[in-house]
This record gives C-alpha cells, structure tokens and sequence, in this order.
C-alpha cells in the first residue's frame, strides 16, 4: 500500500472556545458537516477564492490542510478576521505533516478526502514521523491525483 508524505502541504490551527462559529461566518464549507473533514475555501469580498484548504475537526478546534507556501498567509488573513473571536489561529506546518494513501486509511484520526472517494485517505500526523511513515513522496500522490 503506498502511502505518500506530501511535503508541499502545511496545516493551518484554529481552537479556541468561537473557532466553530468564527469559521462558519468566513468560509465556504458547512462546519455542521465537517465530520471528520470538509472542502474548503476563504474567499475575497468579490468572491474570488484566495485560499482552499481541507478543513477537519480536531481535539476541539480544526485543522486546515492547505498549500505548504500560503500556510502562513491563511493563518494571517484568518487572524486578521477574529476581531474580538475566542479563537487561535497559528501555521502549524512546522508540527505537523501530511499523508496521504489511496488504497485504506493512511493512520489513526485519518479521512476520506472529501473531495472524490478516488483520491483515498488522507492523515496529519506528528511532521517528524510522517517521512517515516511515509512509502512515496509527494510526487507520487500528484500523478495519482491527476489520472
């Protein structure tokens, strides 16, 4: 079963006791159906999207799987909505990492990508263990993805 580390993906944090309601008002995807993960986007106020992530409930707050490079301009622009909002917002690429396999579940706490039953399963795990975990890089997922 391959399993691939895909190394270009960051994970984006926001717990607190309003993360739920605060993202409900910001992004595209309904957090009532976010069990456990959801497709996602953070959109302009013309409605252009400006990042698209894979949300997923976690410990009582979320994880947002997105792009490893606009990691931390998400978690920025999503501080910069939280005015008086109970929440945290922290780019935790650093702490964790991603996997993903397409023929059963990756690790425990993993999903399905919600996106399409074909892409598999999807996991965020400890960012030091995930290479060790891992059979394939990021590569690998990518032509899969693609056919």
């Amino acid at each position: 079963m391959p399993i691939a580390y895909l190394d270009d993906r960051g994970v984006v944090s926001v717990s607190g006791e309003d993360a739920e309601k605060f993202l409900q008002g910001i992004v595209t995807c309904d957090l009532d159906r976010a069990t456990p993960a959801r497709f996602g986007a953070l959109l302009s106020p013309q409605g252009k999207i400006l990042f698209d992530f894979l949300l997923m409930r976690r410990d009582g707050g979320f994880l947002l799987d997105t792009a490893r490079a606009s990691a931390a301009d998400l978690a920025k622009r999503l501080g910069f909505y939280k005015l008086r909002a109970r929440v945290n917002v922290e780019d935790v690429s650093d702490r964790f990492g991603l996997l993903a396999s397409w023929d059963e579940p990756v690790a425990e706490g993993g999903f399905d990508d919600p996106r399409l039953a074909a892409l598999g399963w999807r996991a965020i795990v400890d960012r030091e263990t995930a290479p060790m975990i891992a059979t394939a890089g990021s590569d690998a997922y990518h032509v899969r993805r693609i056919a």
